[in-house]
């Protein structure tokens, strides 16, 4: 800061200024960067990038109330569930489960994802992550929010009959047909 100081002749405030609109400037290249590692399968260095890009507005210098604050964009939910999904497929579980946590909690509707888009890949990372308690509550929890939802109706009866508890799976299904009158047949026909 110092040497922008000398060399520009700009005071504190207009450097802090400076380095602000700077980062804003290049902010577009991080998602550039993410997306060109995710087709390249290289998830690791994807995420790396989607997280920075997604967690932009955190930044100290953006608290400086000398500084306006980052305005989140109309894409900011769709980064941060690519941040959620190139986790998982890097395999840091932690920081998918808190990007997919952050995104059930704060949905916005888009036209790239469901909601129940973001309780399947919750639940697929606990069960990656060898969570089968918060595996089988998500699964749950998104079964309830989402009944006419295939995959939780799907999974949770799997999981209960690898588990060989076949009563679970009947009452799973008894449950199913009460939120879902509309497919009986089908469902009992899967009893």
């Amino acid at each position: 800061l110092y040497r922008v100081n000398e060399e520009y002749g700009l005071n504190e405030s207009e450097n802090i200024k400076a380095v602000a609109n700077a980062l804003v400037g290049i902010r577009v290249f991080f998602v550039t960067a993410g997306l060109d590692y995710y087709n390249e399968s290289d998830f690791t260095q994807s995420y790396l990038f989607l997280d920075i890009y997604a967690r932009y507005p955190d930044l100290l210098i953006f608290q400086d109330e000398r500084i306006q604050s980052l305005e989140p964009t109309e894409h900011e939910p769709t980064i941060k569930y690519y941040a959620g999904i190139t986790a998982l497929l890097a395999k840091q579980y932690d920081d998918a489960i808190n990007w997919l946590n952050h995104l059930s909690e704060n949905y916005v509707p888009n036209e790239t994802y469901k909601e129940s888009d973001v309780y399947e890949f919750l639940s697929e990372t606990y069960k990656q992550n060898g969570n089968q308690t918060l595996f089988r509550e998500t699964l749950q929890k998104g079964g309830e929010k989402f009944p006419d939802n295939q995959y939780f109706l799907a999974s949770l009866i799997n999981e209960y009959i690898s588990e060989n508890r076949n009563d679970l799976a009947l009452q799973c299904i008894d449950y199913y047909i009460q939120l879902n009158p509309e497919r009986k047949c089908e469902l009992i026909s899967m009893k």
